[in-house]
């Protein structure tokens, strides 16, 4: 309920994903691939037109607005980790054109952009180590055939979509840093569900009292 008031897009992100689970169980027969892709769209339609049901509350207005108020707050108060964003206008087109961008500032900002302080390089640190862990689990996967991919797939979702949303309206990577912990413990189950720990603990032994099997 909190979340919901005080960060109403960790909550929204959610629901595509959520949706996708229960339409895995309720309508098993429909295939995985048609599933997804009306999930995908009806969450696109529903949100590029919420303004229509919610007067005023246009999505992609409410985003560019939130951009320009962090932009100019972080000039006004010289932020030292501001880093320049292209404006977004409220157009699809423009968010569309600016994606790659937002997935690369939230994944990436904190490593390339880390600043000379202290909360800077602490904030690459853990980037590079996550980056690192998730590359190792990735290296170390299951087939495909044993990977339960609806969960992966609604947890990539909420992943990507909140992902965006930060990358989109953040331009302080201290900022940027906090606003993504949501989405982190997301990004290990990820990891674990594609993790195939056998073939990890051949390789590391060691590990085994980090790992259960």
């Amino acid at each position: 309920v909190l979340l919901l008031h005080l960060k109403m897009y960790v909550l929204a992100s959610l629901l595509p994903a959520l949706a996708m689970l229960s339409l895995a169980r309720f309508a098993p027969r429909v295939p995985f691939a048609l599933r997804t892709l009306l999930v995908l769209i009806a969450f696109l339609y529903a949100g590029l037109n919420l303004h229509h049901v919610l007067p005023g509350f246009d999505v992609l207005e409410v985003l560019a607005l939130k951009q320009r108020d962090f932009i100019g707050l972080s000039e006004a108060t010289n932020a030292g980790s501001f880093v320049m964003p292209e404006r977004l206008e409220p157009t699809a087109w423009s968010f569309l054109r600016q994606a790659p961008y937002a997935l690369y500032m939230t994944f990436l900002g904190p490593l390339v952009h880390a600043g000379s302080n202290a909360f800077g390089l602490v904030s690459a640190a853990e980037n590079a180590v996550l980056l690192l862990v998730l590359l190792l689990l990735w290296w170390y996967r299951l087939p495909s055939r044993s990977v339960d991919h609806v969960l992966l797939t609604a947890l990539l979702s909420y992943v990507f979509f909140l992902a965006l949303i930060i990358g989109w309206t953040t331009p302080v990577m201290g900022a940027l840093v906090r606003y993504r912990v949501p989405m982190l413990p997301f990004l290990w189950i990820i990891g674990a569900l594609m993790l195939d720990h056998r073939k990890l603990l051949a390789r590391w032994p060691r590990l085994k009292p980090f790992i259960s099997a």
